[in-house]
């Protein structure tokens, strides 16, 4: 600007509005707000050096609006393109939560559909023999009982769901043995592979068992990962 001589014309000051192009640019990085500043730094340079050296009104204003409407077209546009790129952002996450939801409810009803069939495939064929107004001796009567402490475990077992204890289970309840498992363990206090060992122990315990059993995964923290009562007789889990 220093090395233009004066007065300046809107040819001799080419270079300030390509300057406006060069903060077109910044606008365009999303940087609006130091687009403006340097435009408004820019001009106030502009308009001292006129005065100081003087120059023509109308060239100048015409440098002046021609500049500041390229920086403000530019910066416009960056504006739109961010809340463009923000509202485009909002709409992924409301279709990714969108997906979730409708995944998190398909999986959900999948587990229902699921957990129907194996409760009709456990006590269907018994309910309809009740159903129908069967007589039910001491035999049916037992496997009753059965099926009702299967459900019961289906809500207090938790990580002792297993199939070779379960079905130790129900032979047990079915000659007269009462049986209680529980997972008193907690969230991630034990490993999967040591519930399978456990679950094993436990059915060579429950298969001897002729009154009652219990048993039960202990919460973290304990001395032993899980204990069983068999008859009065207290064991625990060394594994």
């Amino acid at each position: 600007l220093l090395g233009t001589p004066a007065p300046l014309t809107y040819g001799s000051a080419w270079f300030v509005p390509a300057a406006g192009f060069v903060l077109v640019a910044v606008a365009l990085n999303a940087r609006p707000v130091l687009a403006i500043s340097g435009l408004t730094l820019l001009l106030v340079m502009l308009v001292v050096d006129a005065v100081v050296r003087g120059g023509d009104p109308v060239q100048l204003v015409s440098i002046v609006v021609r500049t500041a409407t390229i920086v403000g077209l530019g910066t416009l546009l960056s504006v739109a393109i961010v809340r463009m790129r923000r509202s485009t952002r909002d709409y992924a996450r409301r279709a990714v939560r969108t997906v979730e939801q409708r995944e998190w409810d398909a999986a959900a009803r999948r587990e229902l559909e699921e957990h129907t069939a194996a409760l009709d495939e456990l006590a269907g064929p018994f309910l309809l023999r009740v159903a129908a107004g069967e007589e039910l001796d001491a035999a049916d009567r037992a496997h009753a009982r059965a099926i009702e402490g299967r459900l019961r475990d289906g809500y207090r077992a938790g990580r002792l769901l297993h199939e070779p204890l379960i079905e130790a289970a129900m032979r047990a309840r079915t000659r007269g043995v009462d049986v209680v498992l529980l997972d008193d363990s907690g969230e991630g206090g034990i490993e999967p592979a040591l519930t399978v060992e456990i679950a094993d122990w436990m059915t060579e315990r429950l298969d001897a068992a002729d009154e009652r059993f219990v048993g039960r995964l202990l919460p973290p923290g304990r001395p032993f990962a899980a204990q069983v009562v068999v008859d009065g007789r207290a064991l625990t889990f060394v594994g």
